[in-house]
This record gives C-alpha cells, sequence and structure tokens, in this order.
C-alpha cells in the first residue's frame, strides 16, 4: 500500500493523542508526530502553528474524549452513567487523565465545564426532579469528589477493582449513600 501523502488535522490529533497517552504531553512534538505517521513535519505545520497550538488542541481533544465518556450508556441511570464514564476515562487514559485535572493549570477551567456539562446532563435523570437546585448542586459536588477520589486512585494503580462492572457496583452504593445536607 502506497504510504499516505495527505493528512488531516484529525489524523494528525489522533496520532498525537495517542504519545499523549502513553507518554506524556511533554512527549508530543512535531517530530514525533511526522515519525508515527509516516510524515515529514510539513503537513503538521499546515495544521498547527506550533507544537504549543498541537498540545493545545490535544487537551481539548482530551476533555471531549471524556464529556463522550460521560455520555455514554453504562446502566439506566443517566447521573450513574457521567461517574462511570469519568472513572473509565481515567482507567484507560491515566496519563491523560492526571495532565488534565491534576498537573495543568487549566484543570479548573476543565473541572468548572465538566461540572456544567454533568449537571445538564444528570437533570435529565427522571429521579432528580424531586431535588432543588441547591440539592442537586450538592450531589453532585459530593459524587465529584468522590468519583475524583476514585479516579486518582485507579490512575495511581491503588485501586484493583476497576472493571465496568466493579465501577457500578461502587458508584451505585455511593450515590445511595449521598444525600443531599
Amino acid at each position: 500500500m502506497p504510504k499516505n501523502t495527505f493528512f488531516t488535522r484529525d489524523m494528525l490529533l489522533d496520532a498525537a493523542f495517542e504519545i499523549f497517552r502513553e507518554e506524556g504531553l511533554e512527549a508530543v512534538s512535531v517530530r514525533r508526530i511526522a515519525a508515527v505517521t509516516g510524515s515529514s513535519t510539513a503537513p503538521i505545520y499546515s495544521c498547527f502553528a506550533n507544537v504549543d497550538e498541537m498540545r493545545e488542541a490535544l487537551i481539548q481533544t482530551a476533555f471531549e474524549k471524556l464529556l463522550r465518556c460521560t455520555e455514554r450508556e453504562y446502566t439506566e441511570n443517566l447521573f450513574l452513567n457521567i461517574g462511570i464514564g469519568m472513572l473509565e476515562f481515567a482507567r484507560e487514559n491515566p496519563i491523560v487523565y492526571r495532565t488534565i485535572f491534576l498537573a495543568d493549570a487549566r484543570g479548573k477551567a476543565m473541572y468548572d465545564n465538566l461540572f456544567a456539562v454533568n449537571r445538564t446532563q444528570m437533570m435529565k435523570e427522571k429521579t432528580m426532579k424531586i431535588f432543588s437546585d441547591a440539592e442537586i448542586n450538592t450531589i453532585l459536588e459530593k459524587l465529584t469528589v468522590y468519583t475524583y477520589g476514585l479516579s486518582a486512585m485507579i490512575c495511581a494503580g491503588v485501586m484493583m477493582e476497576t472493571s465496568n462492572e466493579d465501577l457500578i457496583r461502587i458508584l451505585g452504593q455511593t450515590g445511595r449513600d449521598i444525600k443531599p445536607d
């Protein structure tokens, strides 16, 4: 098969994301992406002004992948799916998770954005209709803290039970235990 001579921005981001996922954001360079894609650096510079722009796009790509995980149907409970998605993302992408939430200055902005998106998603759950806005925020804050903690434990290799079934069981029990003040 002949070498690909045309590279789209998405193709290059996919290759860069794999480097990010396996080795970290600092390992992403124009030369590394060129090596992975089998191209020269020219297609990369035609899509991105520099490596900083590429890394910024990778952070956004990671966040979008995380959002897609939190919107998947793991169970019939939309609210539970948010937590499972977060934990699945951390399990599948520990280096990326640590970078975007624990090591990067943009972590707070991403947390705020994720909280807002998750709150909107959570409001689609019929069982949440009985709670006031303040109670919804309290529940989501408590479960977010718990989920972030579990995600950190998964990324650190501390938590061994990380199948989706295990995560559903753990978060399901926690959800029953957490009540608004």
